[in-house]
């Protein structure tokens, strides 16, 4: 059993370190000029501690942002908020907030599909599973603000290398890509693919 388990670390630990090589590869074929992509491994990790980088629970940010957004009802407006504030616990890694944020979420809305996937972020305190059901998650809420949005800007962003390289997308506020799918892994992996209006 626990050769087992030695094995199967050493298979995930092998992933991750291709899964990085692949993204900050991803980087460099890229057009510089291409605000959209976002991928910068090496500014990213090299001299943290000499860069002003604003944490990932630094919310002021977001609250500024979402003031700029404005949505048809109110009910779409505190989904949404709800929805980032999610987004941003799995940016951050920490499960307890996402849990938290998907119980809010899960009492402002009727949506079935969504209700079923907030129930299994809820469920679990394992990052990796909460990360797999944001996706759904996403699904379900961009297609409710869209259409719902009288003034502002929602980036709809994506990461090919989310879940074994299938991709996966999220919502954004800001077109700075944090990606919640591998959080401060790959922070900076992924790219602007729609501007919601």
């Amino acid at each position: 059993m626990k050769r087992t388990d030695v094995i199967l670390k050493t298979v995930i630990a092998l992933f991750m370190v291709v899964a990085f090589l692949n993204c900050k590869n991803q980087d460099t074929s890229k057009n510089q000029n291409d605000e959209s992509h976002q991928h910068n491994q090496e500014h990213n990790h090299a001299n943290d501690g000499d860069h002003d980088h604003k944490h990932p629970h630094d919310n002021s940010a977001s609250e500024k942002q979402m003031v700029q957004i404005e949505f048809k009802d109110e009910e779409t407006k505190k989904l949404f908020q709800s929805y980032i504030e999610i987004k941003e616990a799995l940016v951050a890694g920490d499960s307890k907030k996402v849990t938290s944020g998907a119980l809010i979420l899960g009492e402002q809305t009727k949506n079935e599909i969504l209700v079923e996937a907030l129930g299994a972020i809820i469920k679990t305190d394992n990052i990796e599973t909460q990360r797999n059901s944001f996706a759904k998650v996403t699904e379900q809420v961009e297609g409710m603000v869209k259409g719902a949005l009288v003034s502002g800007e929602i980036y709809k962003q994506y990461c090919p290398m989310a879940f074994n390289n299938e991709g996966g997308s999220w919502l954004s506020i800001e077109k700075e890509i944090k990606n919640p799918y591998f959080g401060d892994r790959m922070l900076k992996c992924g790219k602007v693919t729609e501007t919601i209006k």
